[in-house]
């Protein structure tokens, strides 16, 4: 019979062998952002919040390839105005689908390849007979050009730099903007196409606005990541993103979540 004191050695080479042989998992903080449909979507699942959308699909994609990788939090949400904030001071380490900018490239890594193109538009009141095809249609328009974004993001951020374009960014929600649109306090609502669809079905506003036929802008959307990350945690991402792009699956989870419905459908007819 082994003495005691080998048999715990054995023991403990045997422990350290198998942790050895474990890769550690990173951890990777991140969260929801609010208003972003289908980016991120909150639904109810046999009674319990759920988050889905292309973002959550992205995570577990990216989690398939390098299984060391691991995000969590996507269950919390923000809105857009707080994202970058939250990465900034480390509360958190990582955002999805996120606009470059010379300023979020000076205070973030924005990890490479892009992860979608993202399409953006106008949208209008139903029987306004409004023809733009691009800015300076709707500069031409004058006084009743308003054009309504939401606060904080940055695809609507990137319009301040149009000169003679007239914004409102006073709202914080889509839906504000829609009543803001039917109280004729607007004359357009900008939004990325992925989603908008989804959003007038979600409120019932699909016989009250159309989204307008003409690409007004064409946003790559980037997975931003804060400058506290370990560099090799940066590249074991690029590496994966890399991947996912080149074998199609980041345009398959594009494509999957481009025209998706409400679930359950609403019933308009309350409406």
């Amino acid at each position: 019979m082994k003495p005691l004191r080998q048999i715990v050695n054995s023991i403990c080479l045997l422990s350290s062998l198998c942790a050895g042989g474990a890769a550690a998992v990173t951890e990777i903080r991140t969260t929801a952002q609010i208003n972003s449909e289908p980016k991120f979507i909150s639904s109810m699942v046999d009674g319990r919040a759920s988050v889905s959308g292309m973002c959550i699909d992205v995570f577990h994609a990216i989690e398939k390839t390098d299984p060391e990788l691991k995000f969590i939090g996507a269950g919390d949400w923000e809105p857009p105005a707080r994202i970058d904030v939250s990465v900034f001071y480390k509360k958190t380490d990582a955002a999805c689908g996120m606009v470059k900018s010379k300023q979020r490239e000076g205070l973030f890594t924005m990890i490479e390849p892009p992860l979608f193109n993202f399409r953006y538009a106008l949208a209008a009141r139903n029987g306004d007979a409004v023809a733009v095809s691009n800015w300076h249609d709707v500069i031409r328009l004058g006084h009743d050009s308003v054009v309504l974004v939401v606060h904080g993001m940055g695809p609507s951020r990137q319009l301040e730099g149009i000169p003679g374009l007239q914004l409102d960014a006073g709202s914080s929600t889509i839906q504000q903007n829609f009543d803001k649109l039917l109280a004729r306090r607007g004359r357009f609502i900008y939004y990325k196409v992925p989603g908008f669809a989804y959003l007038l079905r979600q409120r019932c506003m699909q016989d009250k606005i159309t989204i307008l036929p003409a690409t007004m802008n064409t946003t790559p959307m980037y997975m931003l990541l804060g400058k506290h990350v370990a560099p090799a945690t940066a590249q074991r991402l690029h590496l994966a993103i890399k991947q996912l792009k080149d074998s199609g699956e980041l345009d398959r989870i594009q494509s999957k979540w481009e025209n998706v419905s409400p679930d359950p459908a609403p019933d308009c007819a309350r409406h």
